[in-house]
């Protein structure tokens, strides 16, 4: 498959993100990790487009309005790269609403697998597109933060910008 590598500057910082012609495909926070972004590559895109997809000014439009209070659910077409599980954690997720939060017990429930509260957090921590996909919405069951692969600071940040409206 045909990519294209972004950037933008945000609030948290640089986001990098990957798109083909019709999706987004992979977001990341800061510097793209060349370790993640090459594991991705290798395995499921073919070459470099260096042109513009028009899919990555939907991407550029939609955080600069989400970053400026004017979004709270994103139209982004997104292709997912993952197991099933994943997949059906990442859809649960997609749907928790702008401003709420879930348990990751909560989710494991959902998807008819009361048990796999810790493998929803692995498939959680996996999400190869953070904030389109808003894993940071995603909390203990003791109401903590829990982690978050972009970091701590970064998820509180998300947390506050969509408690604040």
């Amino acid at each position: 498959m045909e990519y294209s590598i972004s950037k933008l500057s945000s609030p948290i910082g640089e986001l990098n993100f990957i798109c083909s012609k019709e999706y987004l495909l992979f977001l990341t926070f800061g510097k793209l990790k060349y370790s993640q972004f090459d594991q991705f590559k290798d395995k499921y895109l073919t070459h470099e487009y260096k042109g513009t997809y028009p899919v990555i000014y939907k991407v550029i439009n939609q955080l600069n309005e989400y970053f400026n209070k004017g979004r709270t659910k994103f139209s982004i077409p997104i292709k997912l790269f993952c197991s099933e599980f994943q997949k059906s954690v990442l859809y649960v997720i997609k749907n928790i609403p702008y401003g709420t939060t879930k348990s990751y017990s909560e989710i494991a429930k959902i998807i008819d697998n009361p048990l796999s509260s810790r493998a929803v957090g692995n498939a959680t921590g996996k999400n190869p597109i953070p904030i389109i996909i808003p894993c940071h919405r995603v909390i203990k069951k003791d109401n903590s933060i829990g982690g978050f692969t972009g970091g701590l600071e970064i998820k509180k940040y998300l947390l506050n910008l969509e408690r604040s409206i």
